[in-house]
């Protein structure tokens, strides 16, 4: 038992060099007062204030924003469908233009075909009137 005794003093010593050390010891940093404090929790009504007039105009801005950005969103659906209609209106102008060039380009080979075959005629009559005047003529002679 007497071995528990002398852990005892033992603990009782340390905590008393340990309470002297402390006491002895440096000094922690000094903090503000109960009144800087006091005051500093007087001020925060004031700063919660302005931070909700900061909040309302953040949120007015982002309103006025959204409402800019459905806007413009908007006209530019608007041009988007109005260019599509034109795309469109184009489009079918264009097809109509190429089936008419497709036409007259048909119409122009059967127009060269129709003078080679009567310049191919003529010439070819111009060729046998000669042959049978030459083959009467040698006839007669």
């Amino acid at each position: 038992m007497k071995s528990i005794s002398n852990y005892k003093i033992i603990a009782y010593i340390g905590i008393f060099v340990l309470c002297i050390g402390l006491l002895l010891g440096p000094a922690p940093a000094a903090h503000a007062g109960f009144w800087d404090w006091v005051s500093g929790v007087k001020e925060i009504p004031s700063d919660v204030d302005e931070l909700k007039s900061k909040y309302t105009q953040m949120e007015e801005s982002f309103q006025k924003s959204r409402e800019q950005y459905e806007t413009v969103s908007n006209q530019l659906m608007q041009e988007n469908e109005q260019l599509r209609v034109q795309n469109e209106t184009l489009t079918s102008r264009l097809k109509l233009l190429e089936e008419q060039d497709l036409r007259q380009k048909e119409r122009m080979k059967w127009i060269i075909r129709g003078i080679m075959i009567a310049a191919s005629i003529i010439a070819l009559f111009f060729i046998m009137t000669r042959v049978t005047r030459v083959l009467f003529w040698r006839r007669h002679r």
